[in-house]
């Protein structure tokens, strides 16, 4: 199922929602996507490229901010983790391509899927391919590498 048919799937659901129940069908939109997704077992490579992850991406290298407070860190997903879900690998400090004391740049390697975060409680997971970060759930990052 590409994004369409997601989208599609989902306004079909929606006005079986507003039939039964009433309302206007956008009321019931969200929840129907929730649905749709759920039935399609998952999103498809086609509809995470329609993600690009373009916030402090410059070419190959990325930029995070931090701070004592909300330290940031970036790590390459290395496989599946029996106890955490994914296997990671935190950047160290000393392979981080740029150091700016607030900030640091860190250099993206085509075809790996990486998790970061710059606030507590807020993690991205995202795929690097032809020179774009694309931005992904953290159940498909768990499917690409089972």
């Amino acid at each position: 199922m590409n994004k369409s048919q997601l989208f599609k799937t989902a306004w079909t659901i929606a006005r079986e929602g507003q039939q039964k129940f009433g309302g206007n069908v956008k009321e019931y939109f969200a929840e129907s996507l929730k649905l749709a997704y759920k039935l399609q077992g998952g999103i498809t490579m086609e509809f995470k490229k329609h993600v690009e992850y373009t916030e402090r991406v410059e070419g190959n290298v990325i930029t995070l901010f931090t701070s004592n407070r909300q330290p940031a860190w970036i790590a390459t997903i290395e496989g599946p983790d029996e106890r955490f879900g994914l296997k990671r690998r935190f950047v160290s400090e000393d392979e981080y391509k740029e150091d700016g004391g607030r900030w640091f740049d860190v250099e993206l390697t085509e075809g790996k899927i990486y998790n970061w975060s710059e606030e507590r409680k807020v993690q991205h997971f995202g795929i690097f391919e032809n020179g774009k970060l694309y931005e992904i759930a953290k159940a498909d990052a768990e499917e690409l590498v089972k």
